[in-house]
């Protein structure tokens, strides 16, 4: 029989915050490699549209600054449920 420390339900909450704070990381990271690519294409080429700016100077660091908050939260929850969770069986935190 395989030893289980944690309950499904944990591993099962601990899983979907990971997977949420990886998507905001990688929301965040997008949208900091379009906004550079934009800001590219912009100096080699014309602008397609008006909008473009719109786009690179309020959509994009919209994006990055929720994913990273997203990730951050993530981060954040993880970090403090497993000092707490160590506490209470009386581990050494190392």
């Amino acid at each position: 029989m395989r030893y289980r420390e944690r309950a499904f339900g944990e591993r099962l909450w601990r899983a979907a915050v990971i997977a949420f704070g990886m998507l905001g990381a990688f929301a965040a990271i997008d949208a900091i490699l379009f906004f550079f690519f934009l800001v590219g294409a912009a100096i080699v080429f014309e602008p397609p549209s008006p909008y473009i700016g719109l786009l690179m100077f309020v959509a994009l660091p919209a994006a990055a600054v929720v994913g990273a908050a997203v990730a951050w939260t993530a981060y954040q929850a993880l970090t403090r449920r497993t000092l707490r969770s160590q506490a209470d069986k009386h581990h050494v935190a190392a």
